[in-house]
């Protein structure tokens, strides 16, 4: 049993100074990062991928290490607060909030493509995707008129009295 035990050990002394020597340390950082092409071209023999330069310089959404998030407010025509984030990828999140009995919130996301979408979180617990149609006015509609077009009611409530 003892025989067991000292060769573990040794076994476990000999894989663990294995990495020790080849180089790896907490103290250099692993350099990654992870890169999606949608236009790459397929090598037929060993499904590997190729990347060119080309491919790098097409590459939407890389984050800019420079760009600092952008965070500012602004209000609304019917006095409501409007909450701006743009992060270093270029995405914007606009949040509005409302003291509404039917929605508490929507948020309205642009995207560095151009593609836009918006959910409205109804005091009820529903969350709720914006209309196409409704996402150019969405910012400025009344809480009633966006709770409307995604079809959210006032939450449900029982009264005791009379019990």
């Amino acid at each position: 049993m003892t025989k067991i035990n000292i060769n573990l050990i040794l076994l476990f002394l000999i894989l663990s100074s294995l990495g020790v020597l080849s180089g790896c340390s907490k103290a250099e950082p692993a350099a990654s990062e992870e890169v999606v092409f949608n236009d790459a071209s397929k090598n037929g023999t060993n499904n590997e991928i190729i990347i060119t330069n080309q491919d790098l310089e097409n590459q939407k959404g890389v984050a800019d290490q420079n760009q600092k998030p952008i965070n500012y407010s602004k209000n609304a025509p019917d006095g409501t607060k409007i909450d701006t984030a743009i992060d270093k990828f270029g995405n914007k999140n606009e949040t509005r909030c409302f003291n509404n009995a039917r929605i508490k919130c929507l948020r309205v996301s642009t995207y560095p493509d151009g593609r836009r979408e918006a959910q409205v979180f109804g005091q009820n617990g529903q969350t709720k995707n914006i209309p196409e149609e409704m996402l150019d006015k969405a910012l400025t509609a009344s809480p009633d008129e966006i709770a409307d077009s995604v079809r959210i009611n006032a939450p449900f409530k029982t009264s005791r009295s009379g019990l």
